[in-house]
């Protein structure tokens, strides 16, 4: 199976690590690999469960990666 599309779901907080990077270190990895990414930053907020779906539903990725988390 193919896996062409990324979703990471990102909580910059977590762990007190600066994750500010992640997305540019993506930028360089996916452009030599021609697969396409997005990523959700989460906000601590209880509407970022029903973002992640509907970014889910219309961006249809084939893999979701959870970066940090408690």
């Amino acid at each position: 199976m193919v896996r062409d599309k990324f979703l990471f779901v990102i909580n910059p907080i977590s762990g007190g690590l600066d994750k500010s990077n992640y997305t540019h270190k993506l930028e360089h990895i996916f452009s030599q690999n021609r697969k396409t990414f997005k990523v959700f930053e989460t906000k601590g907020e209880d509407a970022d469960a029903e973002n992640v779906r509907q970014i889910i539903n219309e961006y249809e990725p084939d893999v979701v990666v959870a970066v940090g988390g408690d």
